[in-house]
């Protein structure tokens, strides 16, 4: 893992991952973790806060609104495990803009 991957710091994402400031969208990524849908029935969702990945001194930064349900909330790694993460990939490691590279390293994180 290079220095500058990932931008945020370890103190950074541990306070993340204990947040819980927004009742709804707590309740809504716990209950997505227990109600799984029929495809991911034996799997363990993540169901916390996803961290972000990058460098700090990146040109183009790219946010979600809120965890994939069965996406990132199930995998723990934002724009993974859904249709977001492969459009999202598709089209910017295509273009060249986010190596495939770094999306790889990404997946494997967690």
């Amino acid at each position: 893992m290079s220095a500058t991957f990932p931008f945020q710091t370890l103190e950074i994402s541990r306070a993340l991952l204990d947040c819980r400031r927004c009742p709804r969208l707590v309740a809504w990524r716990e209950e997505v973790g227990r109600v799984k849908r029929r495809a991911y029935i034996d799997e363990t969702y993540w169901a916390k806060p996803v961290p972000g990945f990058g460098t700090a001194d990146a040109r183009i930064m790219v946010v979600g609104l809120a965890p994939g349900a069965h996406g990132s909330n199930r995998t723990g790694r934002m724009f993974t495990g859904d249709a977001s993460g492969d459009f999202f990939c598709s089209r910017h490691c295509t273009a060249r803009v986010l190596p495939a590279s770094l999306w790889q390293q990404a997946h494997r994180m967690v």
